[in-house]
Parts: C-alpha cells; sequence; structure tokens
C-alpha cells in the first residue's frame, strides 16, 4: 500500500492567539526586519545568514521556500501573533514513502524564555502527525544550542547521533546533534 503526499496546510492555529502561516512573498519586509534586527541574538545560536541582508536577498529565498512547498517538500511557518512575527517554523525533506519528515525553528531575541517555541512546536507536531499523517520526525540541533536540546528532549525527542563537522557555518565546520520522535501509539479500547 503505498502512502499519498498530504495537503500542506496553509495556516495552523496554535494556543495563545499564535498561528503558523505559510511564508509568502507579502512577508519579505518582515523577514528582513526581524533577522536584520536580530543578527546578534542569531549567532549565539549558530544561525547567521547573508541570504537575508537585502530585500531582494530576501525575496529569492520566499521563492525557493515557496517552491519547495508547490512540490510538496516542505514548508516554511512564520510564527505570528496578530502582525507580529515571533520566527519561523519549518517541515523539511518530507519523504512521503517513509512518512518522515525533519522540522526545525528559530525565534527572534524578544521570543525567547516565553514558551513560544514550545506553542509553535505543539502545533507543528501535531500537524504532522493528524493532517500530515507522518510516522516519525527528526529534528537538528548545534551542539552548542542548549536551549533547543532541552525542548526537543522535553518533547519527547531522543538524541540518536552526533553528526560531526555537518553544519558549515561562517567557515567553521559545526557538529550536531540528530533528534528523532516517533509518532505517538494511540489505543482503541
Amino acid at each position: 500500500m503505498s502512502f499519498e503526499k498530504r495537503n500542506l496546510p496553509e495556516i495552523i492555529e496554535c494556543e495563545n492567539n499564535f498561528r503558523l502561516k505559510a511564508v509568502s512573498l507579502n512577508d519579505s519586509d518582515y523577514f528582513l526586519k526581524i533577522i536584520s534586527e536580530n543578527q546578534d541574538h542569531f549567532s549565539q545560536f549558530d544561525f547567521v545568514s547573508p541570504a537575508f541582508s537585502t530585500l531582494p536577498e530576501v525575496i529569492e529565498v520566499i521563492k525557493n521556500l515557496n517552491q519547495y512547498q508547490t512540490d510538496r517538500a516542505g514548508v516554511s511557518y512564520g510564527f505570528w501573533s496578530e502582525s507580529k512575527l515571533w520566527g519561523l517554523f519549518t517541515i523539511n525533506r518530507i519523504d512521503w514513502t517513509n512518512q518522515v519528515a525533519d522540522i526545525g525553528f528559530w525565534l527572534i531575541q524578544g521570543a525567547t524564555n516565553q514558551g513560544f517555541a514550545s506553542i509553535g512546536l505543539k502545533a507543528l507536531t501535531q500537524c504532522c502527525w493528524n493532517t500530515l499523517e507522518l510516522k516519525s520526525l527528526t529534528a537538528h540541533t548545534a551542539v552548542s544550542n542548549i536551549k533547543c536540546q532541552k525542548l526537543l528532549l522535553k518533547f519527547g525527542f531522543k538524541k540518536i547521533d552526533t553528526l560531526k563537522g555537518h553544519l558549515k557555518l561562517r567557515g567553521l565546520e559545526i557538529d550536531e546533534y540528530l533528534y528523532c520522535l516517533q509518532r505517538p501509539v494511540r489505543f482503541n479500547p
């Protein structure tokens, strides 16, 4: 029995009036602004994106993200509360045959230590299980990103590997941890 590709939702409603909304070209100015304002914060977590330095670069990145969604290979969501953009959550490299995908996220500095990552990650994983009917999720994090590691463990992810020099960043090879989460088994009495 083959598993068919599912439609990737445009919007995922979250707790506390947050929503994950598929990134569009209309979001270009918002992304340029928050990334520009948060480069020092992102550099602490090994995330600095020169591809987001100018509006034309942001537009090109968003076009690439949109193509990924059109191909149903993944989707990138802006994490919004009303008209405020707090970060990005992604479902990447969907393998529809094996029902697995990689997820990721980042938040601006003003969104850290407020439970926002938990809100977004909960909605994203529920979408992966209930809407996309995936069986397993993976996530990568730099070995130095302790906050992300703690959050993944809180959600039940298990560290399954250390990828030596896997992340190429600013001319350096950074080690990453690979985490995996299996879809919970539901029992029908």
